[in-house]
């Protein structure tokens, strides 16, 4: 049982790896980076401007550098490799990771349909709050 579950824990990582490899996740990271400090309360504002900051550089290389962490994490899970050093980075980068939802996030936009039945809320954009479709 214990083996199945990490055997599932790292085909969930593999897949969150595998959109972490797509144009979309690379061309739009710094804007996650940076859109996640909107809103926040004023004392937590210089955290995410030090981030934001600290990345704007070398967007390209820390893209990368995510992706390839998780794919590793993944495969570790997935072969049951240095389980104590292997949970404890990807707890770390799970937490150090910002989440959005997944209509926000631009490697996955393309995967979600814009319209959905009577009733139901086109996915955001840029950030706004869906809005009711209507036909």
């Amino acid at each position: 049982m214990a083996e199945r579950c990490r055997i599932t824990f790292g085909v969930i990582w593999l897949i969150d790896a595998i959109l972490k490899w797509l144009p979309g996740f690379r061309s739009g990271y710094i804007g996650m980076i940076s859109s996640a400090g909107q809103g926040q309360s004023g004392w937590l504002h210089w955290w995410f401007s030090f981030w934001t900051n600290l990345q704007r550089p070398e967007v390209a290389f820390l893209a990368y550098s995510v992706a390839a962490a998780e794919t590793l994490i993944a495969i570790a899970v997935i072969a049951g490799f240095a389980r104590k050093v292997t949970y404890i980075s990807a707890a770390t980068l799970s937490v150090a990771e910002i989440r959005r939802p997944v209509q926000e996030q631009p490697a996955l936009a393309a995967a979600v349909p814009t319209t959905g039945p009577v009733g139901t809320a086109a996915p955001a954009k840029n950030g706004a709050r869906p809005e009711p479709v209507t036909h």
